[in-house]
C-alpha cells in the first residue's frame, strides 16, 4: 500500500499543478464569472443528479475489495444499472431546462447538462472503482491526464466563442477518451451479474445509495445554494476559491481510497485495522494546515494575482472554504473505516445530520450574513460530522486521532505563517514573482520544520524510494 500511496501521492502533486494552471487560464479566458459560475451550476446539478446510482457503484467496488468474491460479476452489476439510469434519466434532465434557465445564461440548458451527466458518470464510477484496486496509485496519474485534456479542450472552445457551452463540451471529451484507460487499469472484464451478485450488492447499497446522494447534495450544496440565492457571478467567485483551495487535501483523497479498500479486506477476515487507518490519519492534513495558513497570511493577492481582479470578491470565502478542506481532509480517514466496515447504516445517519444542518443553517446564515453565511453553514456541519466519525472510530478501534505528528505540522504551519509575513513585509505582494517566492519560501520553510522529525523524514524518504 505504501508504494501505492507513493505513487499516486507524487502524482497528485503533479497533475494538481498542472492543473492549477489549467484552471486559472480557463477562469482568465472566459468573459465574465457569469459563465464560469453557470457552467459550475450545471456540473454540480449532474453531479446531485447521478449519486443514486453512485450509491450502487458504491455496493458494487465495497464487494469486490473483499476476498473470494467473484469480482467480474459485480464489476458487471455496476454498469448494468448506470447504463440503465442514462436512459431513464434523460427525461428528467429535459424536464428541468426552464428552472435552470433562470440560474444559467445559456438557451436550453437541459443538454449540456446530460452530457455532463453522462460523461462525468462514466469517468467517476470507473475512477471510484479503480481506487480500491491494489494499483490505486496509477488513479491520480489518469485523473491528471483527463484534467490536462479538459483545460484543453475548454480554453480551445471557449477561445472560439462557445462558453458555457465549450466548457460542458470539452469536460465531456476530456472523460470519454480517459474512461477506456481506466478500465483497462482496473484490469476485470466485467460479466453479467447473477440474481445473488445484485442481491449482495443491494445489501450495501440499499444505505449507500441516500448517503451517496446526502454527500453529493452536501459537496455540491454550497454551488446549489449560492446560485438559487444569488447569482451566477457569485458562483463563478466561490469556484475560484475553490479552485485556489484544491491542492488542500490532494495526498490524503488519494489514500483514502486505497484505505476504504484495505480496510475492506481486512475487516472481511477479521483483522486489524487501526495501524493502517493511522499511516492514512497521520498524512491528512499535511497540505491543508500550511495552504489555509498561508493563504490567509498573503492575503487576496493569493487569487487576485493568477485568476485576475474581475473575481474581487472570491477572497471573502476563502477562509471558511479553507477551514471546511481542512475538516474534510481530516474527516476522509475515519469516512474509510466506517464505510470499509460494511456500516453504511451508520455513514447515513451522520450525513443526514448533516445535510439537514447545513441546509438550514444555510438558510438562516444567508438571511443573516449574506453569501458567506451559506459556506459557514457547511464548515459547522462538517464539524459536527467529522464529530460523529470520530466517535465510531473511538468505540470500535484504537485508532489515536490527534497523533503528534498532526500536532507538528500545526507547529510547522505557524512557524511558515510567522516567516511568510515577515517577507511580506519586506517586499509586499504587489507582483506575480512577489507570490511565486512568497509561497516558495513558505513551502521551504515548513517542510524544512517537518523534516527535524523523524516520523516524516522517514515518510518523506521512502515515499521516494517506493516512487523510484
Amino acid at each position: 500500500m505504501r508504494r501505492q500511496v507513493g505513487i499516486g501521492a507524487i502524482g497528485r502533486v503533479v497533475t494538481t499543478g498542472l492543473g492549477f494552471v489549467g484552471a486559472i487560464a480557463v477562469a482568465r479566458f472566459v468573459d465574465a464569472p457569469e459563465v464560469y459560475g453557470s457552467f459550475f451550476i450545471l456540473l454540480a446539478v449532474a453531479e446531485a443528479l447521478m449519486k443514486p446510482v453512485g450509491g450502487w457503484v458504491a455496493g458494487c467496488r465495497k464487494r469486490i475489495t473483499e476476498r473470494d468474491n467473484a469480482e467480474e460479476r459485480f464489476f458487471g452489476a455496476a454498469w448494468v444499472v448506470v447504463a440503465g439510469s442514462f436512459g431513464i434519466l434523460t427525461p428528467v434532465l429535459w424536464g428541468l431546462n426552464d428552472v435552470l434557465a433562470r440560474y444559467v445564461i445559456i438557451d436550453s440548458p437541459w443538454l449540456p447538462l446530460w452530457i455532463l451527466f453522462v460523461s462525468n458518470g462514466v469517468f467517476t464510477y470507473s475512477l471510484n472503482i479503480l481506487n480500491v484496486r491494489g494499483n490505486f496509485g496509477v488513479g491520480p496519474w489518469i485523473d491528471g491526464i483527463q484534467g490536462l485534456l479538459k483545460y484543453g479542450f475548454q480554453i480551445a472552445l471557449v477561445l472560439a466563442g462557445f462558453g458555457v457551452w465549450g466548457m460542458a463540451i470539452g469536460f465531456a471529451t476530456a472523460a470519454l477518451l480517459v474512461t477506456p484507460v481506466i478500465w483497462w487499469s482496473i484490469g476485470i472484464r466485467p460479466a453479467l451479474p447473477d440474481l445473488e451478485v445484485m442481491r449482495s450488492t443491494w445489501d450495501f447499497a440499499r444505505l449507500a445509495i441516500p448517503g451517496t446522494l446526502l454527500g453529493t447534495l452536501l459537496g455540491r450544496v454550497d454551488t446549489l445554494m449560492l446560485g438559487f440565492f444569488t447569482s451566477s457571478a457569485v458562483v463563478g467567485n466561490y469556484q475560484v476559491t475553490n479552485q485556489i483551495t484544491m491542492v488542500m487535501p490532494m495526498i490524503v483523497g488519494v489514500a483514502s481510497g486505497g484505505l476504504l479498500g484495505r480496510i475492506s479486506d481486512l475487516h472481511s477476515v477479521g483483522k486489524r485495522i487501526d495501524t493502517v487507518t493511522e499511516d492514512v490519519l497521520n498524512i491528512s492534513v499535511v497540505i491543508a494546515l500550511p495552504v489555509l495558513v498561508g493563504g490567509l497570511i498573503i492575503g487576496p493577492q493569493i487569487i487576485w494575482i493568477p485568476f485576475g481582479t474581475k473575481y474581487e470578491m472570491a477572497f471573502v470565502f476563502f477562509l471558511w472554504v479553507a477551514i471546511y478542506r481542512t475538516i474534510s481532509a481530516y474527516n476522509s480517514p475515519m469516512a474509510s473505516v466506517v464505510n470499509g466496515m460494511d456500516r453504511p447504516d451508520y455513514a447515513l445517519r451522520a450525513r443526514v445530520v448533516k445535510f439537514t444542518s447545513n441546509i438550514v443553517g444555510g438558510i438562516i446564515g444567508f438571511y443573516v450574513f449574506g453569501p458567506i453565511g451559506i459556506v459557514v453553514a457547511s464548515v459547522l456541519s462538517q464539524l459536527l460530522t467529522t464529530v460523529l466519525y470520530a466517535r465510531f472510530v473511538q468505540k470500535h478501534t484504537a485508532v489515536n486521532l490527534f497523533p503528534w505528528t498532526i500536532r507538528l505540522q500545526a507547529l510547522a504551519s505557524l512557524v511558515m505563517g510567522i516567516v511568510v509575513y515577515g517577507l511580506k513585509t519586506q517586499i509586499g505582494v504587489a507582483k506575480w514573482y512577489h507570490l511565486v517566492s512568497l509561497v516558495g519560501a513558505g513551502g521551504i520553510v515548513y517542510g524544512a520544520v517537518l523534516l527535524f522529525d523523524e516520523w516524516h523524514r522517514e515518510t518523506f524518504v521512502g515515499t521516494v524510494r517506493e516512487f523510484i
